[in-house]
């Protein structure tokens, strides 16, 4: 919401995560497993975007979680196409995996970001 106007713009939140995360190399994980994790997610109105609305608030959940949840880790999904969200998992400083296989379509890049206390 946009603290002048109180236009809603967008949402982000966290989200569980159940999906075959054994697919992606570099997740640790034993391949071919599904498994839970903590997720996050945002989406902006297309003409909001490009003004850091996704980083400032991606940036808090971080935040938020690291320091209050005590979360070890969070992952955010996307599609190969989207690179503008990818770009926004860069920004946050997550570690991009890709999925070598091309089900589901929805898990094709995971960014992750480790708690900096770990």
């Amino acid at each position: 919401m946009l603290k002048r106007s109180g236009e809603l713009i967008g949402s982000a939140g966290y989200v569980p995560l159940l999906a075959p995360f054994g697919q992606l190399p570099g997740l640790g994980a034993e391949p071919g497993s599904y498994f839970t994790e903590f997720g996050m997610f945002w989406a902006i109105d297309q003409a909001h975007r490009r003004h850091g609305y996704a980083d400032e608030a991606a940036r808090a959940m971080i935040a938020y979680a690291f320091e209050h949840l005590h979360l070890a880790r969070i992952l955010a999904m996307t599609d190969h196409t989207n690179t503008a969200s990818q770009a926004v998992m860069r920004k946050l400083g997550m570690r991009l995996l890709h999925n070598p296989l091309p089900e589901p379509p929805w898990l094709q890049v995971v960014g992750v970001i480790n708690s900096p206390s770990l």
